[in-house]
């Protein structure tokens, strides 16, 4: 838990990728720009990670891990409101999950959320289409050389919604890098942090 000094009333919910833990860059990066935003940020491991094991083929036991960490962060203490967003496999589960029940959420914010067939745009994932049911304020976040995620496809997705989710794009690939530059992977994040922040700051 990362506790803000000034906190604002509401939490934020990460949720880590497929072997993309909450102490790498994008994650830690996010949780300490939204507590100093006055969000409290609940990070959490999945089951199978830590058990070293392989996630469940319909995600059932990560929405299970999911709605743990939310009733968790419930349950803190002045929180009033919970977004919840994820990493790449962390983000299925959030889009999933708030399909199946949002009215608890104040908003849920898709990073690097895997679209698409690896490197082929036009194969897009059913997972990913449920975008088009949910009817809470969405952020997409993903890197413009994401091969799960091209811009284009990104896009028609989100024309494809009633309510159109907030599109962010930002330089990088999957993990926000670009080749082996770490200079530029660190803004990369922050550019994606401070995105995050902005979009959650307007759920309040």
């Amino acid at each position: 838990v990362d506790a803000p000094a000034k906190p604002n009333g509401c939490a934020v919910v990460l949720a880590a990728g497929k072997g993309y833990h909450g102490g790498l860059p994008l994650l830690k990066t996010c949780a300490e720009r939204l507590s100093s935003e006055g969000f409290v940020v609940v990070r959490f491991e999945w089951a199978y990670f830590t058990a070293k094991k392989e996630p469940a083929p319909d995600l059932s036991t990560e929405i299970e891990d999911l709605e743990a960490a939310i009733a968790y962060a419930k349950g803190l203490d002045g929180v009033k409101k919970v977004i919840v967003a994820g990493k790449s496999l962390g983000s299925v589960a959030a889009l999933l999950r708030a399909e199946r029940k949002s009215d608890d959420l104040a908003g849920v914010a898709l990073l690097t959320l895997p679209v698409h067939a690896p490197g082929k745009p036009a194969l897009v994932f059913p997972e990913a289409e449920k975008v088009a049911n949910l009817k809470l304020p969405v952020l997409i976040l993903c890197g413009d050389k994401d091969d799960l995620c091209a811009p284009a496809a990104v896009y028609g997705l989100a024309a494809s919604c009633d309510a159109a989710p907030t599109v962010v794009i930002v330089p990088g690939d999957h993990g926000l890098k670009e080749g082996e530059d770490e200079a530029k992977l660190q803004e990369n994040v922050a550019l994606a942090a401070h995105a995050l922040a902005v979009w959650a700051k307007r759920r309040l």
